[in-house]
């Protein structure tokens, strides 16, 4: 079955025919005009930015490049990249992209053809979840970068295998299209060695959460406040709600804190972002 999906991921181009797509991605083609796809594209690529921290001169290894864009924008910023796709279609649109000095291999991210800790950063965005073998291409991840590396992971979570598209590339192409659960991605990056791992669930609450006016003055209000005033008032609450009264009125810090945690864990259900790093 893993052999079948790697076939189809390698025959992929030339089923989906998607090739004018991908010598523009993120950006649309004439005959792919999906703004809400490119906005999460660029978005993500300027968070794994400020999450990786790429310098001039490091190696940053690109995984399931694809048609090398992220390697592409990477190079712009004066950051050596390795590109690395099963599919040699791709690397050849890839190649014309990044130009005949750039690093482009093709390879499989659960066999990596790379001696250990020879990369100083690593990025996987929205290919993880075609590996057959997830935790096997975590374990390759963390032995080829360099102690103190990091990886920047970036992919479609809760709902995606049977969204109409994912489905639709399952019949038509044979490709695997997996839901990529946060929890259980943060505990394969552990057990694949990697010793601090965060997810990142802000990046993508923005666009969703807005607060009008009234609520606005209330934030600046209860900002405002010293300290020893809101441990007063969090303390006469807490003996209003032993009496039993106050029941109806929640205080402003618990609403606004269970507000942001369901904004939050929705927006990781729907599309977890995580940088792991090794020792």
């Amino acid at each position: 079955m893993a052999d079948d999906t790697k076939l189809a991921e390698k025959a992929y181009l030339q089923r989906a025919q998607t090739g004018r797509w991908e010598r523009v991605k993120p950006f649309s083609s004439v005959d792919h005009d999906d703004v809400a796809e490119g906005a999460r594209l660029i978005h993500d690529f300027a968070v794994m930015l400020l999450c990786l921290e790429p310098e001039p001169g490091e190696r940053v290894l690109d995984l399931g490049a694809g048609s090398c864009w992220v390697s592409e924008w990477l190079r712009r910023f004066n950051v050596v990249t390795i590109s690395v796709d099963i599919a040699t279609d791709m690397l050849q649109i890839g190649r014309s992209r990044t130009g005949p000095d750039a690093w482009i291999v093709a390879g499989d991210l659960e066999h990596l053809p790379f001696a250990d800790g020879v990369v100083d950063k690593a990025v996987c965005m929205n290919a993880f979840h075609h590996v057959p073998d997830g935790q096997a291409a975590l374990a390759e991840i963390h032995r080829v970068l360099r102690p103190g590396g990091r990886v920047f992971l970036s992919e479609p979570g809760r709902g995606h295998a049977t969204a109409e598209t994912s489905v639709a590339a399952v019949a038509d192409c044979g490709v695997q299209e997996r839901e990529v659960l946060a929890s259980t991605l943060v505990a394969d990056c552990l057990r694949a060695g990697f010793t601090r791992v965060a997810l990142k669930p802000l990046a993508h609450t923005v666009p969703w959460f807005e607060i009008d006016a009234s609520r606005w003055a209330r934030w600046e209000h209860y900002a405002a406040e010293r300290r020893p005033l809101r441990a007063g008032k969090r303390a006469m609450r807490a003996v209003a709600e032993g009496f039993g009264l106050g029941k109806d009125t929640s205080a402003f810090e618990d609403t606004l804190g269970m507000e942001l945690v369901r904004l939050v864990k929705g927006a990781i259900d729907h599309h977890p972002i995580l940088v792991a790093t090794r020792d």
